[in-house]
């Protein structure tokens, strides 16, 4: 996600883009290096920034996302705004997404247009409000009082008639939080992720950086943004807002090909174009000259009750002593010659399904059964080329006081 900044003041580039002509001719730059959306904002959200006037802030937005959108590419656009004014004639000019860092309470209503828009939208965190956000931010425990707030608001998104899948939450690194607070949240994003929807990280030439760096300047913090990028999506992460786009592109494609997970290119946001009347309805029924539609035939590789001792969960036990998980894989392949040939040497080793499966859940510790499952299923798609794999974790002596047999947590993942 490429950052556009419309405005005199935000703390990076601030006046650089306010120009239409110069914002547009960043935002294509931007795509032109990889950034698969373009988050176009109009009023400062750094430390201690104002409010912007609504019609400022549209004179400042809706021209560049106009010309963003008849410009075309492959990417999408996106409006960084509280504004309920602002979203909508943003999506009237052409923006798909609405970021807002307020999670829908600067302006509860929001929620109403990005549902009857079918647009997608991004909850995120903020002790506050930028004017103050930075006024000695305390927290309990910072990880677990940011997840409670973003399962709130989601929870609030989807009353008020937002899709589920239409949602993404960032935990809101650098507004309203320490140094220390966000390293100990990019820590322990897992458990961000673990609420199941795309997770946003923005740490691009934030102040943070600068300090563990001894004070460099904004400009000299892409080492900084590159790290914390790498090490947000090692540990889940699917969206990396940043300025310095083609560095973090090439950061994280060789993060994945050496992990053996590769980026997926394109964006994110759902199309929904209507259906061209000029298009030829096809009346059913099998016609020979559509052969080639037919599916492949698929082979399903199945391997239940595969009972292994781990190091996984929240507790210090879990972690220290280890617990038993049985694990349960399926995955489907389009491609195996065994369907043909009836040769062993050509079939799945069902043995090295269970030896790989064993190394993803022990090479290392996870707090949760989504992650842990997530890891296994990477592998297995790396490993045997699946077009799908379902992988499913049961903890049958689960550290809960009330009497439950067992505990199981189901990942899903597709090509």
């Amino acid at each position: 996600m490429g950052v556009i900044n419309v405005t005199p003041d935000s703390f990076s580039d601030g006046g650089r883009y306010l120009d239409p002509e110069a914002a547009v001719a960043h935002g294509l730059a931007l795509a032109a290096d990889g950034a698969a959306i373009l988050d176009v904002g109009g009023e400062s959200t750094r430390p201690g920034a104002g409010p912007v006037p609504v019609q400022e802030e549209l004179r400042r937005v809706v021209p560049v996302i106009e010309a963003l959108a008849c410009a075309g590419g492959d990417f999408a656009l996106s409006i960084d705004t509280t504004k309920m004014d602002v979203a909508r004639a943003a999506m009237d000019a052409g923006a798909r997404m609405v970021n807002d860092v307020s999670a829908l309470r600067s302006d509860p209503s929001m929620a109403a247009l990005v549902a009857e828009r079918g647009a997608e939208c991004c909850l995120m965190h903020m002790r506050g409000e930028p004017r103050t956000m930075q006024d000695e931010p305390r927290y309990d425990d910072v990880v677990s009082d940011v997840k409670a707030f973003l399962e709130e608001r989601l929870a609030f998104a989807v009353r008020e008639g937002v899709p589920e899948r239409k949602i993404w939450l960032d935990p809101g690194i650098g507004f309203g939080k320490t140094a220390e607070h966000n390293l100990e949240l990019l820590r322990r994003l897992d458990e961000i992720v673990a609420i199941g929807l795309p997770v946003v990280v923005g740490t691009s030439r934030k102040s943070f950086l600068g300090k563990l760096t001894g004070g460099r300047a904004e400009g000299e913090r892409l080492p900084g943004t590159i790290a914390t990028s790498v090490l947000a999506w090692e540990r889940g992460a699917s969206v990396f807002r940043v300025h310095d786009v083609a560095a973090v592109v090439d950061a994280l494609v060789v993060t994945a090909a050496t992990v053996g997970s590769p980026i997926v290119g394109g964006n994110m946001i759902d199309e929904h174009d209507p259906p061209d009347p000029d298009d030829e309805i096809d009346g059913g029924g099998f016609d020979p000259e559509d052969e080639d539609e037919i599916a492949d035939p698929a082979v399903t590789v199945e391997i239940t009750g595969l009972s292994l001792f781990t190091r996984h969960g929240v507790t210090p036990p879990e972690r220290e002593l280890g617990q038993r998980l049985l694990l349960d894989v399926t995955f489907e392949l389009t491609d195996c010659d065994a369907m043909v040939t009836d040769r062993v040497e050509d079939t799945v080793d069902y043995a090295d399904v269970c030896e790989q499966v064993a190394l993803a859940a022990q090479e290392r510790s996870y707090k949760t059964l989504e992650r842990l499952c997530n890891a296994i299923a990477g592998r297995l798609m790396e490993r045997y080329g699946a077009d799908s794999v379902r992988v499913k974790a049961t903890k049958p002596e689960p550290p809960i006081a009330l009497p439950v047999q067992e505990v199981s947590v189901e990942v899903w993942r597709e090509a």
